[in-house]
C-alpha cells in the first residue's frame, strides 16, 4: 500500500498571530476556488485509487477493493472540502485571504492554477509519458530548468508531497500488527529514500505541468511566494491539508 500511495508544525511567530485570527467564510470560500483547492481535493480520491488500479494492472494483481473503499472514504472530497475551509477560516484573516484572492485572480495566476487543474485530468498521465521521451532529444535550456527549480523551491513542493507520504506511513503504521511496525529509525530511512525520487518525479511533473507557462511568469509566481501573504499560505494550507488526511484515515477508519 506504501509503494502504491508513495502538509508541518507553524513557527511560533505564525501561531502565536494564527491563534487569534479568524476570516470571513465568504472570503475562504472564494479563495478555495480561485486557487484551484476545491477541485484538488475532490480529485485526490479518484487520482489515488486510479493510480492504484492501473499499478495493480500493470503487475497483474487483483485490486483489492476494500482497499479502495478504504480510500474513497478517507480521501471523501466534500468531507476533505469540509475540514479544510474550518481550518483556513480559523488560521487566515481578511487581509491575508484578499491577497490571496487578488493574486489568483491575476493573469499569472489564473494560468498557473488551470494548469495545475489540467495536469489532473484522466489523459495527462499518458501525454505527461510522451512529454518525458520527447525530453532526451529536447531538453529545457539552463535558464529553464533554474526557474523550474526555483518555483518548486520557493512553493517548497517537495516537502509537501514527503509531509503527506509521512502521514500515509505513520497511519499505516498505527493499524499493522506489532511485529510488522516500523521503527523511527526505518521511517527516517524510507523518507530519506523516498527524498530523491520525490524531488525527481516533481521537476518532472512540473516540466511538464508548466510547459506552456513562460520562465517571466513563473518567476512573478515566485515573487508573490516571497510576500508575507504567499508565505502564510503556503504554511497554513499544508497544515490543513495534514488535518484533512488525519480526519480522513480516522473517519475511514471508524466506519470500517
Amino acid at each position: 500500500m506504501i509503494k502504491k500511495i508513495g502538509l508541518s508544525l507553524l513557527t511560533v511567530s505564525l501561531l502565536s498571530s494564527g491563534l487569534f485570527a479568524k476570516a470571513d467564510k465568504t472570503l475562504v470560500d472564494k479563495y478555495m476556488d480561485v486557487s484551484g483547492a476545491n477541485i484538488t481535493i475532490e480529485s485526490i480520491s479518484s487520482q489515488i485509487t486510479s493510480g492504484i488500479q492501473q499499478s495493480s494492472m500493470m503487475y497483474g494483481e487483483t485490486v483489492d477493493e476494500k482497499e479502495i473503499q478504504f480510500l474513497e472514504k478517507a480521501f471523501d472530497g466534500d468531507k476533505g472540502i469540509e475540514v479544510v475551509e474550518a481550518y483556513l477560516v480559523e488560521h487566515f484573516d481578511n487581509d491575508s485571504v484578499k491577497k490571496l484572492i487578488t493574486y489568483y485572480q491575476t493573469p499569472t495566476g489564473k494560468k498557473i492554477t488551470q494548469a495545475s487543474i489540467d495536469a489532473m485530468q484522466p489523459e495527462a498521465q499518458s501525454e505527461m509519458l510522451r512529454f518525458m521521451a520527447d525530453i532526451s532529444s529536447n531538453p529545457p535550456s539552463p535558464e529553464r530548468v533554474k526557474t523550474i527549480k526555483a518555483f518548486i523551491a520557493q512553493l517548497d513542493l517537495v516537502q509537501t508531497v514527503e509531509d503527506m507520504f509521512t502521514e500515509i506511513l505513520l497511519f499505516i503504521n498505527e493499524e499493522v500488527s506489532a511485529d510488522k511496525k516500523f521503527t523511527p529509525l526505518k521511517i527516517d530511512e524510507m523518507k530519506e529514500m523516498m527524498d530523491q525520487a520525490f524531488q525527481q518525479q516533481m521537476f518532472i511533473s512540473s516540466l511538464y505541468m508548466y510547459k506552456d507557462i513562460s520562465n517571466e511568469e513563473l518567476n512573478k509566481a515566485i515573487a508573490f511566494y516571497k510576500t508575507a501573504a504567499g508565505q502564510d499560505e503556503l504554511q497554513i494550507v499544508r497544515d490543513a491539508m495534514s488535518k484533512m488526511l488525519k480526519s480522513g484515515f480516522s473517519r475511514a477508519l471508524n466506519s470500517k
